[in-house]
């Protein structure tokens, strides 16, 4: 049975969180991921961005010296090849959003102008990335011009470009998007969701469920701390995921999720422990 909005936004008034609060939740949920990482892990799998590539040319070379299909023909078949290269530039542009390696990459729009206030303004515009190596501090850019970005025969090529200027196109093109968000045993996609929409989920609702916790003598000290895993935070973050993305996480199990909450916790308090060194 699908799940109706108005019983999630029920469930979350009984917590103290108000109807006009879910837009923060929709867009942890929904509007803040990789879009572009999640579609290329559902179409193409574990494939890399190299393989994928290679079936492209192959199927152009085909046209190239196909006689069977006429000019018409041959003009759809390049609309759609250009339109699954529109799908590995999505995911290139999410790539940097994660360390690729040992590199951190950012990513930054030019303005192209201003506005009457003096406001920068975005008029397809162009992108500065950077690349600063994590141990030495090297740092690289390259910009992706406006034009390029914007015209779907040269997009690709520019991306190839710059990424390969920055010298991690290895990188990148091998395994740099199927390692992060495909998993044996989960749903393609599924380490999107334990980077990018479960942390901040559970960090955003846990005020709002707290309740007194077991004592821990590994986790607390003399205080008994307040409950990292309530039933019905965990419930109720497994019916956000499935009202918000139906039938992914039909077979989701709240023990499943807590596993993945768990591991956010061990992560972030490591982090914690090296920063306080």
């Amino acid at each position: 049975m699908p799940i109706e909005e108005q019983e999630v936004l029920d469930r979350l008034s009984a917590h103290g969180i108000k109807p006009a609060d879910y837009i923060k939740i929709r867009q942890i949920v929904s509007f803040d991921i990789p879009h572009g990482l999640l579609m290329f892990a559902q179409r193409f799998g574990r494939r890399s961005i190299t393989q994928v590539l290679a079936q492209i040319e192959g199927w152009r070379r085909f046209l190239e010296r196909d006689t069977l299909f006429n000019d018409d023909e041959k003009g759809k078949g390049e609309h759609l090849l250009q339109g699954v290269e529109l799908v590995v530039c999505q995911a290139l542009l999410d790539v940097n959003r994660l360390p690729i390696g040992q590199w951190i990459i950012t990513g930054v729009w030019l303005p192209t102008g201003q506005d009457a206030q003096g406001q920068p303004e975005y008029l397809r515009p162009g992108l500065r990335l950077t690349a600063v190596d994590r141990a030495s501090k090297e740092e690289r850019s390259v910009v992706i011009s406006g034009e390029e970005l914007n015209d779907l025969s040269k997009q690709l090529g520019a991306w190839k470009r710059a990424v390969g200027e920055l010298g991690i196109w290895d990188l990148v093109a091998k395994d740099a998007v199927n390692q992060r968000v495909t998993r044996a045993g989960r749903p393609q996609g599924w380490p999107i969701f334990t980077q990018f929409v479960i942390p901040p989920l559970y960090e955003y609702l846990r005020p709002h469920y707290q309740k007194p916790g077991h004592y821990s003598e590994k986790r607390d000290t003399l205080s008994v701390g307040k409950a990292r895993f309530p039933k019905e935070l965990l419930e109720d973050m497994l019916l956000i995921l499935r009202f918000e993305h139906p039938g992914r996480f039909e077979d989701t199990t709240i023990s499943q999720l807590k596993a993945d909450v768990q591991h956010h916790l061990e992560r972030k308090q490591a982090s914690s422990t090296k920063t306080s060194k």
